[in-house]
């Protein structure tokens, strides 16, 4: 049995050189038909010419014993077409090549022409025999082919080479997903990635185009800080000296109520308060101004000085002690002797 495969394959080697020994020269002729002829350079184009055709023909030749040798390994679908696209290909071309040779030096006088009638569509060819005189690539393939099943000589696989084969084909195909799982992924984080950069540009845009238009149509921004600071300031001071804003014949009823201790209850009762918040280290700024029995943007305002202080993480929030110390501050401030201060006042509501 083992001689008559190795005889199976010199037959087929031989018929392999014959089908190339017959098409080769033929390509060469067509490529050397469109060269000069004669003179120096004559046999260089014909060593290009041979070159061509043996590239075509052998390239087709060797890509057969290849694509058989890949249906035989179980290798992707893709890759067997993408070379078998390339084996018909080439094939095309040589078998053009090759009709054309043949329709050029036929000799009817050593055989007649052939007619024949395509079935179903009812084309008549003249003469197919120039068509059967071309087609070395197209035997040369199925040679190939045939070939490689005989001497493949392939006996059945055992159970555990099957269970092997399904093991490896479940692990390449899990690893498949997850290399698609994976690029999808960097797709999506790419994608994304573009859209924040688009939004992050039209948002610097948005923000330099309401700039711009607010720069053009508002006060520049030195003034608005400086009249917040002068109304800061004037708050303030008219707070500060609120109680010095009496007049001189005023001061001595003021100075009795003091000593006679009428406004006494206010005082126990903003202490009261104070009091009652012990155990708590802030306050929100609606308590502050309820206990200092002010407004929500005087105790805003007091916050901005420095004279209340906020919370570490939480600027909405006034601590206790600062709340205590402003208020024993302002008490002390308004059981001092009052004088009349004309000139400060004036600057203070100026």
């Amino acid at each position: 049995m083992e001689r008559i495969q190795t005889g199976i394959k010199l037959f087929f080697w031989f018929a392999f050189l014959a089908f190339l020994g017959a098409s080769i020269p033929h390509v060469a002729y067509f490529f050397r038909a469109f060269e000069p002829l004669g003179g120096a350079d004559d046999n260089w184009w014909w060593i290009e010419s041979y070159g061509i055709a043996v590239s075509i023909d052998l390239t087709v030749f060797l890509l057969s014993v290849t694509v058989a040798q890949l249906h035989r390994q179980g290798r992707s679908l893709g890759l067997i077409v993408s070379v078998w696209a390339f084996i018909l290909a080439l094939s095309g071309l040589s078998w053009f090549i090759n009709y054309k040779y043949a329709m050029h030096f036929i000799n009817t006088s050593m055989i007649s022409p052939t007619k024949v009638t395509l079935p179903f569509i009812n084309i008549l060819i003249p003469d197919v025999n120039p068509v059967i005189a071309s087609c070395f690539q197209v035997l040369a393939i199925a040679y190939t082919w045939i070939s490689d099943k005989i001497a493949a000589d392939e006996k059945p696989k055992t159970a555990a080479e099957l269970e092997a084969e399904a093991n490896e084909l479940a692990s390449i195909s899990v690893q498949k997903q997850r290399i698609a799982a994976i690029k999808k992924e960097n797709n999506v984080t790419a994608f994304g990635g573009l859209i924040d950069t688009g939004a992050d540009v039209f948002g610097h845009f948005k923000s330099r185009v309401l700039k711009t238009s607010t720069d053009v149509q508002s006060p520049a921004p030195e003034a608005i800080n400086e009249q917040s600071k002068e109304a800061t300031t004037e708050e303030l001071e008219l707070l500060e000296l609120q109680s010095k804003s009496v007049e001189e014949d005023n001061q001595n009823d003021n100075q009795s109520q003091l000593e006679s201790g009428e406004n006494v209850p206010e005082i126990d009762n903003q202490n009261s308060t104070l009091q009652g918040l012990s155990g708590r280290s802030t306050i929100s700024i609606e308590e502050a101004a309820t206990i200092l029995q002010c407004e929500i943007k005087t105790v805003k305002a007091l916050r901005a000085s420095g004279k209340l202080k906020t919370a570490a993480k939480n600027n909405e929030r006034i601590t206790v002690a600062s709340i205590k110390s402003y208020a024993e501050s302002r008490e002390k401030v308004n059981q001092r002797p009052r004088t009349r201060r004309t000139e400060p006042q004036l600057r203070a509501v100026k």
